[in-house]
């Protein structure tokens, strides 16, 4: 598991459903993944060399059994073919996780998106926080309902002017410190092929934007 299929379930498990009897971990977990998503990377580059070294010091010195310098080149071997090789066949299985994830979550933000709307209509401007929202118009602000990225973040444009025309609806979405992936919706939908340092694709009314 420190090997790229430790890092995809990882990214798996970040977009999985959080039960309602864990919600109150919501404000934990992004830090959790995020720490466990880096560790799992470091650990994975670390333990081969280490591996190397100590087949090294057991074959040179002789002061263990050489049992112990074949447990550390099986070691060496399996972290290197997973690296090379066993994380394919598994790829296809934990992308189309998170991919469902990340869907899920667009379908979360909906109640979000008509009451944005309706506030809108009732006072000729989007609130200034989704708090705001509560209780005219929702019961409460709902949650994204995904373990690892449990919060829509939400902002109107600068100056009341800006690269969208209205507000933004913004899940961060990154593995740890691997990469800065965004989940974004703007009420016009009028995405371009590229922002935020990143490539946009587009899942339904929403952009996906790969750092």
């Amino acid at each position: 598991m420190t090997t790229p299929v430790g890092l995809l379930a990882a990214a798996a498990l970040q977009t999985a459903p959080l039960p309602s009897a864990l919600q109150w971990t919501a404000p934990l977990l992004p830090f959790v993944f995020f720490c466990g998503s880096f560790a799992l990377f470091a650990i994975g580059l670390v333990l081969p060399f280490i591996g190397a070294f100590r087949v090294v010091q057991v074959l040179a010195h002789k002061r263990e059994p050489r049992s112990v310098a074949l447990l550390w080149l099986l070691v060496i071997v399996v972290s290197a073919a997973s690296w090379l090789f066993g994380w394919q066949p598994i790829r296809g299985p934990l992308s189309a996780a998170r991919r469902a994830g990340i869907v899920r979550m667009t379908r979360s933000g909906r109640p979000l998106i008509h009451a944005l709307a309706a506030y809108r209509r009732a006072n000729g401007r989007y609130p200034a926080a989704l708090d705001g929202l509560v209780p005219a118009f929702l019961d409460r602000v709902p949650a994204t309902g995904a373990a690892g990225y449990p919060h829509f973040g939400y902002r109107l444009p600068e100056g009341g002017r800006g690269r969208f025309g209205s507000y933004e609806l913004r899940v961060n979405t990154s593995l740890g410190m691997l990469n800065w992936d965004s989940l974004v919706y703007w009420p016009e939908r009028n995405y371009p092929g590229h922002m935020y340092g990143g490539r946009v694709e587009r899942i339904g009314d929403w952009a996906y934007v790969h750092e």
